[in-house]
């Protein structure tokens, strides 16, 4: 079986003609040559290894003149090891120290990797101590592997990257079309470019750019409503900012007709911004009806099949993701028009009913009233 690298084993050499007496005979591990051989008999040595690392060595036994090795047949144990933290700085240059054994008893030139790029150096301290600077980079599950001679070994454990962190902040408001390029600022986005997701709600943000390890740029998607979150992701790390943005709340400019029979079913155009790239929950209402329907158009315009309504001042509201903006803009009610009398005379010293025929009424028994004569 394997040894120590601090040396310092008996290990017995079983083989033959190594003589029937005491003879002077060393034995040799490798490059290096036992700290001391002991004959034992015709078939046996022992040797106390030197210290060393590697595996497969050859065993050369010298007798007199004469030698003989035998191939691949020592190993000094591998090492074994733990790093003193699990998460490392996206920008690197954090001395993390290796604790464990079988690193050798001198520097042997090892070397260490995180997530396959050599570590900007490695320096060997004893057998059981190592200190590597680490390299820059992104990302989690990051295999950390030691190269010792011809042999690796890998920590069980996988170390991270620090996850990127995003600030919260509420920004100013972008249009409903989007196409407004912001920046996101934080930490631990990576010293380079790397696959990098943005996104403003549940909406991927039409192009995203690594700027520098604390800020990315991104340009906003098209959208509506209110403290809308921006999360980014960068190789499969999360980072999640509240409340970040709004767009901005629709305006209306001006409606195609202002006059609607009080029985409504009218459609009027209105014409505004910030209504929205496509239908979502976009609702107008005129007065304290909503519209019998609302139907989109563009981020510009929506169609208002009026409700029934009465009066002059019917301000117009368009409610789009929780919200909303009333218009100085008022539908007016067609005025009521009075055509006929079903009853023309009636008694000067009683009351009587009469019935007025005409239109725009109402729809429902509003505060009418008829006056006759001044």
């Amino acid at each position: 079986s394997a040894i120590p690298a601090t040396g310092s084993t008996n290990v017995t050499v079983f083989g033959s003609h190594f003589g029937e007496f005491f003879n002077e005979i060393s034995g040799k591990i490798g490059a290096t040559t036992a700290s001391s051989s002991f004959w034992m008999s015709d078939s046996s040595l022992v040797c106390i290894v030197s210290h060393g690392v590697g595996t497969a060595l050859d065993i050369e036994v010298n007798g007199g003149s004469q030698q003989n090795t035998v191939s691949q047949l020592f190993s000094y144990r591998l090492p074994k090891f733990n790093a003193s933290i699990s998460t490392l700085p996206t920008t690197g240059s954090l001395n993390v120290t290796l604790s464990g054994r079988n690193f050798g008893e001198q520097d042997f030139n090892i070397s260490v990797a995180v997530g396959g790029s050599q570590s900007l150096s490695t320096t060997w301290v004893s057998d059981s101590s190592l200190v590597l600077k680490s390299q820059n980079g992104v990302g989690v599950g990051q295999v950390l592997v030691l190269s010792l001679q011809t042999n690796t070994v890998s920590l069980g454990e996988m170390l991270s990257f620090q996850p990127p962190q995003a600030q919260i902040k509420n920004t100013s408001s972008v249009p409903a079309t989007g196409g407004v390029m912001f920046s996101l600022i934080g930490a631990s986005f990576g010293v380079f470019d790397s696959t990098v997701e943005a996104m403003l709600g549940d909406t991927a943000c039409e192009n995203t750019a690594w700027t520098s390890d604390s800020s990315i740029v991104c340009s906003t998607p098209s959208g509506t409503g209110p403290t809308h979150a921006a999360s980014l992701t960068i190789v499969m790390q999360r980072t999640t900012a509240v409340n970040f943005l709004n767009y901005t709340i629709p305006r209306i400019s001006s409606i195609e007709t202002s006059n609607s029979p009080t029985t409504g079913d009218v459609s009027i155009t209105v014409h505004g911004l910030n209504f929205g790239t496509h239908s979502t929950s976009q609702t107008a209402s005129i007065g304290q009806t909503n519209c019998q329907s609302t139907k989109w158009i563009a981020d510009t315009s929506v169609i208002c099949q009026t409700p029934d309504m009465i009066g002059i001042r019917n301000a117009i509201t368009i409610s789009i993701d929780k919200q909303m903006k009333q218009a100085d803009i008022s539908i007016l009610a067609n005025k009521p028009m009075a055509n006929k009398l079903v009853q023309m005379n009636h008694p000067t010293t009683a009351s009587t009913n009469m019935t007025v025929i005409g239109e725009n009424f109402g729809t429902s028994g509003y505060s009418a009233a008829v006056r006759v004569g001044g």
